[in-house]
C-alpha cells in the first residue's frame, strides 16, 4: 500500500512539474524571426532603436496586446545573430527569438521612432491602433520604419520573416539661381497626417516645422543655390503643399506654394530655378523626380540621418 501511494504521488508530481531542463515555460513556445529592409547601409547603421511589440487574437478574433518584447538601442542591434540579405539592395538580416504562449500573434517592430501610447496599454485591452508614431513638434530629423507580421506560436514554428518599410516620405528641393536681392528663404510642408498608427491608419493633420536658409551672398553678379532636406508623415487628405517664402533685403516677400503628394517610402526630389529678370523675381520652372523605395538610398541622394540617430 506504502509503494502504491508513493507511485501516485510521483506521477501526480510528473505531470505537474516541467522538464527542469528545459530553459522554457511549459506551454509556451520560442518564436524566431528574422528582419530586414532596403538600403545600401547595413542594418544597425540606419536603424538606432528598435522595438518590438506582440498582440494576441483573443476568442473575438480580435489582436490585443499581450506585451512588448524588446526595446534594443545600436549596441544591443549590433549584437544580434546576423543572417544573409533577402535579396538586392536590402540589408543583411538580424535574428530575435521570443518566447510565447501558444497562439496567434501580430508582431510589430518600430526602428527610431518612440511610439505613443506605450504607458496607457492595457494587456488584453488595448489594439494595435492604439499605438502610434506622432510628428515631433520640432521636426523629423531620421526615417521611421515598421514591420510586422502574423506568427502560430507552435512547437515547431520557421523562422517569420519581417521587412520593415519606411512610414515617412522624403523632400529634398534644390533651388538654383537665387538672385543677390534675395535675404532669406522660409520652407515648409501643410496638410501632413499628424499620426500614423500601428494598424496603418492615419489621424489629425500637422504642418511641418519652419526651415530657414540665410543667404550669405553679398554680391550682385553672383547666384546662390539652396538646398533643403526634410522628412515628413504622409499627406492628409491626398494632398499636400510645400510653401516657400522668399524674403528680399528691402523686407518685401513673395510666397510660393508647390502642390506635394506625400507617400511612405518614397523619395520626392525637386529642383527648382529662378527666373530673376526684371519683373520675375521669384518665377520658378520646376522638375520633379519620384524615388521609389528600392531607389531611397542611392549614391546621389544617400540615406543619412539629418540628426544623430538615437542611441
Amino acid at each position: 500500500m506504502r509503494q502504491l501511494v508513493f507511485i501516485l504521488l510521483c506521477g501526480i508530481g510528473m505531470i505537474g512539474c516541467s522538464d527542469p531542463l528545459s530553459p522554457y515555460t511549459a506551454g509556451s513556445n520560442v518564436v524566431r524571426f528574422s528582419m530586414a529592409f532596403q538600403s545600401i547601409n547595413d542594418f544597425p547603421t540606419s536603424i538606432g532603436l528598435l522595438t518590438i511589440y506582440a498582440f494576441k487574437e483573443n476568442e473575438k478574433g480580435k489582436y490585443v496586446f499581450y506585451r512588448k518584447l524588446a526595446e534594443l538601442n545600436r549596441d544591443a542591434i549590433r549584437q544580434l545573430e546576423t543572417a544573409p540579405s533577402p535579396g538586392e539592395n536590402y540589408t543583411e538580416s538580424r535574428l530575435f527569438s521570443a518566447e510565447l504562449t501558444v497562439g496567434n500573434y501580430r508582431l510589430y517592430v518600430i526602428g527610431n521612432g518612440q511610439v505613443e501610447g506605450g504607458k496607457s496599454l492595457q494587456v488584453g485591452v488595448s489594439e494595435p491602433f492604439d499605438l502610434y508614431f506622432t510628428y515631433p513638434e520640432d521636426g523629423l530629423y531620421w526615417a521611421y520604419f515598421l514591420g510586422e507580421a502574423e506568427v502560430n506560436a507552435e512547437s515547431d514554428n520557421p523562422v517569420v520573416q519581417i521587412e520593415l518599410h519606411r512610414v515617412v516620405s522624403r523632400v529634398f528641393l534644390k533651388l538654383y539661381s537665387v538672385p543677390y536681392q534675395i535675404d532669406m528663404v522660409r520652407m515648409s510642408i501643410k496638410n501632413m497626417v499628424s499620426r500614423i498608427h500601428l494598424n496603418g491608419r492615419y489621424s489629425g493633420i500637422t504642418h511641418s516645422r519652419q526651415e530657414i536658409f540665410k543667404m550669405k551672398n553679398e554680391s550682385v553678379y553672383v547666384q546662390d543655390t539652396i538646398l533643403f532636406d526634410l522628412y515628413t508623415f504622409p499627406s492628409a487628405q491626398d494632398s499636400s503643399r510645400l510653401e516657400l517664402i522668399f524674403q528680399a533685403k528691402n523686407g518685401q516677400e513673395r510666397t510660393k506654394w508647390i502642390p506635394l503628394q506625400l507617400e511612405p517610402d518614397r523619395y520626392l526630389y525637386l529642383t527648382g530655378e529662378i527666373n530673376s529678370a526684371c519683373g520675375a523675381l521669384v518665377s520658378f520652372e520646376f522638375s520633379c523626380v519620384y524615388f521609389f523605395v528600392w531607389d531611397w538610398p542611392n549614391i546621389v541622394l544617400p540615406e543619412f540621418p539629418l540628426k544623430p540617430l538615437p542611441r
